[in-house]
């Protein structure tokens, strides 16, 4: 009976210790692998941005639309001032008809990401889905080495982004000399896409810039010699949360 109890204790020892050592295994590995994603953050990063630059465009674009856009007049969001010669002195912007107009833009934006359907972007990226206002990225460690063999080898790294958590919209007007007395006026909508980005170990919130012409026009006059023959304004930024 002794010898069997001494030999079940010897087991116990045995299989304890293996389960260490596998611990101890797993949780090195895990640091590695911690460690090595954190030094190789900026690489991703990089990655990220070029891949959330096609997504957000692409967000701007099937949100807003061709037919969003048809109904905005130059005419009732500009004001341009200008001297007996003819010159343009300043432009600036109808606030009230400015603002009604990127808070609109702005409701569509929070109408259609309220929804919770991501499926309208059409990404193709056999690497992300999406799961309502979430999009999820396995992204291959190897293809951080900028290179076409790579691109699909190794573990894959789960990054988790929450697509337009916030937004800031505004206006932007250029007006440069075109042709002989005549300028021409472009109207930009501009926004700041704020993405809340989950990687192991770390969590970041980045800002994309997407900016789309409105529309433009020629009219009569001339920007005096003293502007450098371009003049520019832009709006107050306008927030929401989505």
């Amino acid at each position: 009976m002794k010898r069997f109890r001494k030999h079940k204790t010897i087991k116990i020892k045995k299989l304890n210790k293996y389960i260490f050592i596998i611990f101890i295994i797993f949780f090195i590995s895990f640091m590695i692998y911690l460690y090595y994603i954190n030094s190789m953050t900026d690489k991703i990063e990089i990655i990220l941005n070029k891949k959330m630059t096609n997504i957000n465009n692409n967000l701007v674009n099937n949100i807003i639309g061709i037919k969003s856009l048809e109904y905005i007049d130059i005419n009732d969001l500009i004001i341009i001032n200008k001297n007996k010669n003819d010159e343009i002195l300043y432009v600036d912007f109808n606030l009230k008809n400015s603002y009604k107009m990127l808070r609109k833009i702005t409701n569509e934006f929070e109408i259609k990401l309220s929804k919770k359907d991501l499926s309208f972007l059409k990404v193709k990226d056999k690497n992300l889905k999406s799961i309502g206002n979430m999009i999820y990225l396995d992204l291959p460690i190897g293809s951080i080495f900028s290179n076409y063999f790579t691109s699909s080898l190794g573990p894959k790294i789960p990054i988790v982004i929450n697509l337009a958590s916030s937004l800031a919209s505004s206006l932007n007007v250029d007006i440069k000399n075109y042709g002989i007395n005549n300028c021409i006026i472009k109207l930009y909508l501009n926004f700041d896409i704020y993405e809340d980005i989950y990687i192991p170990a770390k969590d970041k919130q980045i800002v994309k810039k997407v900016k789309v012409l409105v529309g433009s026009k020629v009219i009569e006059g001339k920007i005096p010699d003293i502007y450098g023959g371009t003049l520019s304004k832009d709006t107050s930024i306008l927030s929401s949360e989505t």
